[in-house]
């Protein structure tokens, strides 16, 4: 699957809010998965998972 043609974001913007439910749990999925979601840049990434 490519997930950068994915999209799970409430928000309705250009990039994810990552703030709600479904942003959420799309990071978490990937942190789990260890890999990084390709609509969130390396170094916000980074920070993301990081905190």
């Amino acid at each position: 699957v490519d997930y950068s043609l994915t999209w799970t974001c409430y928000s309705g913007k250009d990039v994810p809010c990552l703030k709600c439910g479904s942003c959420v749990e799309r990071i978490e999925a990937f942190e789990y998965n260890n890999i990084r979601d390709p609509l969130i840049n390396k170094k916000v990434w980074d920070k993301i998972i990081s905190e």
